[in-house]
């Protein structure tokens, strides 16, 4: 339950978030032990160590950031027609140069090996 607030503090290289420059995952793990969450650090920035605290300071605006691209957003309101979706050929063009524009390499590898799957699911089924 303190991943995005880990992360928020340490940032995720796979993601290309940086955190708070200089803080680690041993300083990261000690901080969230003691305050419980990244917005609780922040607000009892006084009585952290002086060297911690002004990594956390000078690195707030890039850990705020880091903090709130790990929050996976889960209000977005969403409409689905599954009998719409079908139809959809995820492998399409369409979809493949998508992807490319905001370069998801690996998700591009794995709609390719998906959409092969379903065609030949799809084939089966005519049987």
């Amino acid at each position: 339950n303190q991943i995005v607030d880990y992360k928020g503090l340490v940032g995720d290289p796979s993601d290309n978030y940086k955190g708070v420059v200089g803080i680690g995952p041993k300083t990261a793990n000690t901080l969230l032990d003691e305050y419980g969450d990244y917005k609780n650090i922040y607000k009892n920035i006084k009585n952290i160590p002086e060297k911690i605290r002004k990594k956390l300071i000078d690195g707030k605006k890039s850990g705020d950031m880091s903090f709130k691209l790990a929050k996976i957003v889960v209000n977005v309101p969403m409409k689905f027609n599954f009998k719409e979706m079908d139809d959809w050929d995820i492998g399409s063009k369409e979809v493949l140069k998508l992807f490319e524009q905001y370069g998801f390499k690996t998700l591009t590898k794995r709609v390719v090996a998906y959409s092969k799957q379903l065609e030949i699911e799809r084939q089966i089924s005519l049987f």
